[in-house]
């Protein structure tokens, strides 16, 4: 019985150095790696095409992600995508849950006429947003500017 008290109090004081990780706490920001675009300068009443486009080492454009903006009255953009790669949209951002895009072509369109046709090396950035040792956050943005027609 005692045995099993031991082990007990043993496997708690274990638990509680594994929560702490290197002898503080970690904070709990969260973090989700990938890439963020974000589109600016989007005009109320106008709807967009967007072509986000992957160019690779031989090179080649591969699109991996087409889109469709929409601005209300309002002013408020709301983009919808779709791609096979992990992705959310929010407003005016689309998030790549990923980090291997490294070189992209962004295209947007509105009435068939081409508005940006822009080119980005994504470069990352790691950090210990939680603190030493408690993982690490890796994240990049590219900021896309449409201009008025």
């Amino acid at each position: 019985m005692i045995g099993m008290f031991r082990f007990g109090l043993s496997l708690v004081a274990t638990l509680a150095m594994g929560a702490v990780g290197c002898g503080h706490a970690c904070n709990a920001i969260g973090c989700l790696d990938g890439l963020v675009l974000a589109f600016d300068g989007l005009v109320a009443g106008t709807t967009y095409q967007v072509t986000v486009s992957q160019v690779t080492a031989t090179p080649e454009t591969i699109p991996v992600a087409t889109c469709t903006a929409v601005v209300a009255a309002n002013g408020s953009p709301q983009l919808s995508c779709s791609s096979e790669r992990p992705h959310t949209e929010s407003s005016n951002t689309l998030q790549f849950h990923d980090t291997e895009l490294t070189k992209l072509v962004i295209t947007v369109s509105s009435n068939g006429m081409t508005l940006v046709n822009q080119a980005a090396d994504v470069s990352y950035t790691s950090s210990e947003i939680n603190g030493p040792g408690c993982g690490v956050c890796t994240q990049a943005s590219v900021s896309v500017t449409v201009p008025m027609t």
